[in-house]
């Protein structure tokens, strides 16, 4: 199976393949099982501002995986962000194009996406807008399309083929704590099996809405255990997003339940109107990285502590980019 990378052109909205190819072989499966060990989770409510309502519509194996990848930024006042192609069996190259002095955020985005989607774009503009990280994006767009089924039994050879290329990173000198993880929907479930599925752990993966249908069998989903640190960010719970707590701290924006601001509570099956609750993770994670924002939410031991306004009014958390680890 073939990977490419593919870089930044004109302006971080447009991208462009610059070719470049390697394989990487996948003998099928995880290549390890983690002991499971239980914590005790925090959940956290938090509403939504009128400032963050906008939505941007999403668009709607065997194939090629590409990623871009944000090196640094050509010029003071530039808004061209340099990048480079590299092949993956040979990591060292990568290493030598990125700053050693910024953080490494890999994003994977969900089902029936793609680079060009309007989130997509949004989340990686995001991303690069201040030039304080290397940003990666993984398009595994060629393994998402079709049935959901189908995307669903691809998400766990993705997330192994990811681990195993992250573990040649940190193999070949790569610090580990440098890397981040932010993830959506079906996604975010493969940022979970590249957690189980490497030795180290990884400090942070933050999912966003997490994808619901057919996650359901305990090693098929992500866990607190994926990472040193897993936030999780609901908008659209037994929806398109899961209802389960999954993480070191949940965050349950406006309960976490459809319709979110701005949105219809149904529409036809996928469409830009149905999707837009579960979108609203991604917006409300990009608006607050772009805008330096501090989003507070409280802790709560549940929903119903949510409702009858008995959470833990000492106990505050940030939501997004900028939140750290209680």
């Amino acid at each position: 199976m073939s990977w490419t990378f593919y870089g930044v052109h004109a302006k971080p909205s447009e991208y462009v393949p610059i070719g470049r190819r390697w394989l990487v072989q996948h003998n099928g499966g995880c290549c390890r099982k983690r002991a499971v060990a239980f914590a005790k989770e925090a959940v956290y409510y938090a509403p939504l501002r009128r400032w963050q309502r906008r939505l941007h519509p999403a668009n709607m194996c065997i194939g090629e995986i590409r990623a871009t990848v944000q090196r640094r930024w050509e010029g003071d006042n530039s808004e061209i962000p340099a990048t480079i192609a590299y092949p993956i069996t040979v990591p060292q190259m990568l290493l030598n194009v990125l700053d050693d002095d910024k953080r490494i955020i890999f994003y994977i985005f969900g089902y029936l996406q793609y680079p060009e989607d309007l989130n997509v774009q949004l989340m990686m503009e995001a991303l690069c807008y201040g030039r304080t990280d290397n940003v990666v994006l993984l398009d595994w767009s060629k393994y998402s399309k079709g049935s959901y089924s189908v995307a669903f039994r691809n998400a766990e050879k993705i997330g192994n083929l990811f681990a195993q290329s992250i573990q040649l990173l940190v193999d070949s000198g790569l610090d580990v704590s440098r890397i981040y993880i932010v993830a959506h929907s079906l996604g975010a479930h493969i940022a979970g099996f590249v957690g189980k599925c490497n030795v180290f752990k990884i400090p942070r993966i933050t999912a966003l809405d997490p994808a619901n249908p057919l996650f359901y069998l305990p090693g098929c989903y992500l866990t607190r255990n994926d990472a040193e640190w897993v936030d999780v960010i609901h908008t659209d719970k037994g929806g398109y997003g899961t209802p389960t707590s999954m993480g070191t701290a949940d965050y349950y924006v406006n309960g976490g339940t459809r319709p979110q601001p701005g949105c219809h509570f149904i529409g036809l099956p996928l469409s830009d109107i149905d999707l837009c609750s579960h979108q609203k993770s991604v917006v409300l994670y990009a608006k607050l990285k772009r805008h330096s924002t501090k989003f507070i939410a409280k802790e709560c031991s549940s929903y119903f502590s949510h409702i009858f306004n008995s959470c833990n009014k000492t106990r505050n958390i940030e939501v997004g980019y900028t939140a750290k680890n209680m």
